[in-house]
């Protein structure tokens, strides 16, 4: 019979080009059915990301899998492990926004980092206009406000905000106002690392717990 390193590892290496091609065909439906920003570099940089995820994804189902005897039982818990990591990655909620107790969950989820890659590789390269012009509402006078990004409008003894409405909003990257401060290469990093170390984990889970279920 076969070791269980041997059975792990081939596991592994024969998924592997399902894990490649799979985000490929993802990319190149998705990539340019969106309309993304069209250059080699940004292509390949969401293609890398998208892989990673894919890998890290894989590895967190070898290791639910790896620490339970039944099938059946590691299909009922996977969701109570997944659901946390959807939660906090950034897409139902605004990283910079939960509560500190608990923000932490977010730096253990690999869609944020995946999510964060893809947000930066996206919006970063973009020149964005920040003016912002208002409308009086009584005489029509427009005023030009530049820079304006973030800027809130408050009351002063020479501006009343109520007789004035906002015609032009200052455009904003997307990535700044959404938590992300880890970085595109950073982000590729920690789903690399994360990946290997489910990966060892899970074997080291296999080796140690299979003589107990046989």
């Amino acid at each position: 019979m076969y070791s269980v390193s041997a059975y792990y590892l081939a596991k592994i290496l024969v998924e592997t080009p399902v894990l490649a091609a799979t985000p490929m065909a993802f990319t190149l439906i998705v990539y340019f059915g969106i309309g993304l920003t069209i250059t080699a570099a940004q292509f390949f940089i969401f293609y890398a990301a998208v892989f990673l995820m894919a890998q890290c994804a894989a590895s967190w189902g070898y290791f639910v899998s790896s620490i339970f005897e039944k099938e059946d039982m590691a299909t009922a818990i996977a969701p109570i492990i997944i659901m946390p990591l959807m939660l906090f990655g950034g897409q139902f909620a605004n990283s910079k926004n939960i509560q500190a107790w608990i923000s932490w969950f977010q730096y253990i989820s690999p869609i944020r980092y995946g999510l964060e890659a893809l947000t930066v590789n996206e919006y970063d390269s973009r020149v964005y206009n920040t003016t912002m012009i208002l409308e009086n509402i009584l005489n029509k006078r427009t005023m030009v406000i530049a820079n304006a990004a973030g800027m809130t409008l408050k009351e002063s003894p020479t501006f009343n905000s109520s007789q004035w409405a906002v015609i032009k909003y200052p455009e904003v990257n997307p990535a700044s106002i959404s938590g992300f401060d880890v970085g595109i290469w950073k982000c590729m990093v920690i789903l690399t690392a994360l990946t290997i170390l489910l990966r060892l984990l899970s074997l080291f889970f296999l080796k140690v717990l299979v003589s107990k279920f046989q």
